[in-house]
């Protein structure tokens, strides 16, 4: 078999993987081949949209989290905390319910005097805890990829490698760039936040359960109890795009869900193990992140078990592995999957960095406020005072071979580009 031979196997390989897994593992071996894939991916959603007439201009389907360990799973700060812990809990459920209540309510009692608007839901009390670095269950995605990955380059914090055993080295493991499709997330419009204003709804709920909303959009179920129910859905879709309702009705939820009694929270979630939604007064760094939160609707169960609840899968472990160079023409079928995991090389670290310099996404804009300025100016300064190195110095000594010395200067640049702001 000659080379061509085995490029266009593996291709076909790679086809037949992504067109039947809801969740991939994509490894990035060209960085500049990864952009052009995401921007297609991004318009390929939005020609979806625009011609199904739901949005003026179309949705982004995908939201992103870069993590600086390719090996750690998605887990929350509050979920990373109970690693030790979970298995000496008697009635888990509620009773993480009830500490996190508690931290909500202590929180509250001791900054209220600091916010504009102390009556706050418990949902923005949480968020705003999430803001400042208290442990919640709330776990950040981004709309954009580049915020992701520039995520994907900072330092780990403590925290984050005590979720993992035994993890690697920092400056030897992989990065990666986790793409969630959140249009595989259930439809939340059959949840009691937004049933009960639906006509008819305690007739639906006696007759069909908690599958009202399946029936009502099966054009083979034709009872005339759902007449109503219909025509004010139809109305309600046609006054507000799609996301605007999406977000409305999934903060709603979360709210619901977390001011529901600690034994309670499931009858307001159901079936759905994550809900994903847009702080309601978000914060100026929330804003230049293009932040958003998703959240696991029943606090004792991993993140990463919900995703693979989500996607019908029994293990993000047993996922299959891609390179991209050889998704070929299953990149059409890209968009189906639940979740992709992309892995980058530490050996792209630089490149990756330089990427991001040029495209401005930088340390204050990441952080728009005094805080991130100061950030910034501190790494400048560092990186002016980083040793530069005297190349006419270097080989007038004589001690070190040509090849020596541009490997000092490459490890140099390397790490000037590592405290770029």
């Amino acid at each position: 078999m000659n080379q061509e031979q085995e490029r266009q196997k593996a291709k076909d390989c790679a086809d037949e993987k992504s067109s039947k897994a809801e969740i991939l593992v994509i490894q990035v071996d060209d960085f500049e081949e990864w952009r052009k894939f995401i921007v297609e991916q991004e318009y390929a959603a939005d020609d979806k949209y625009i011609h199904q007439g739901c949005e003026f201009g179309g949705k982004k389907k995908w939201v992103y989290r870069g993590q600086s360990d390719a090996t750690w799973p998605i887990a929350s700060s509050f979920e990373r905390l109970l690693t030790s812990a979970v298995k000496k809990i008697k009635c888990l459920e509620r009773a993480l319910r009830g500490r996190e209540r508690e931290s909500i309510i202590e929180f509250k009692k001791r900054a209220w005097h600091y916010v504009p608007d102390p009556n706050m839901s418990y949902l923005e009390w949480l968020t705003l805890m999430r803001h400042h670095g208290v442990p919640t269950r709330l776990v950040d995605f981004s709309e954009s990829a580049l915020i992701a990955l520039y995520f994907a380059l900072q330092p780990a914090k403590v925290e984050d490698a005590n979720c993992v055993d035994g993890g690697k080295e920092k400056d030897q493991s992989d990065f990666a760039v986790w793409a969630l499709n959140r249009e595989s997330l259930k439809c939340y419009f059959q949840q009691s936040c937004v049933g009960k204003v639906l006509p008819g709804f305690n007739d639906l709920r006696v007759k069909y359960g908690q599958s009202f909303f399946e029936k009502m959009n099966d054009p083979e179920c034709d009872d005339p109890l759902f007449d109503r129910a219909r025509e004010f859905i139809a109305n309600f879709q046609h006054s507000y795009t799609t996301e605007v309702i999406t977000s409305e009705v999934n903060r709603e939820l979360a709210s619901r869900i977390l001011e529901a009694p600690l034994d309670s929270s499931q009858d307001v979630a159901g079936d759905i193990p994550l809900i994903y939604f847009y702080p309601e007064r978000p914060s100026a760094r929330m804003l230049a992140q293009k932040g958003l939160f998703v959240m696991s609707t029943k606090i004792s169960t991993p993140f990463m078990k919900a995703l693979c609840g989500v996607a019908e899968a029994e293990d993000f472990q047993n996922a299959p592995i891609i390179k991209l160079s050889e998704l070929g023409n299953s990149k059409g079928q890209v968009p189906d999957a639940c979740l992709i995991k992309f892995l980058f090389k530490r050996s792209m670290e630089d490149e990756v960095r330089e990427m991001l310099r040029m495209a401005n996404v930088g340390h204050d804009m990441i952080y728009p406020d005094i805080q991130g300025v100061a950030d910034a100016v501190s790494s400048k300064i560092k990186q002016s005072f980083m040793g530069h190195l005297n190349v006419d110095e270097l080989k007038s000594g004589g001690t070190l071979s040509a090849s020596e010395i541009e490997d000092r200067m490459k490890k140099n640049r390397s790490a000037m580009l590592k405290v770029w702001g």
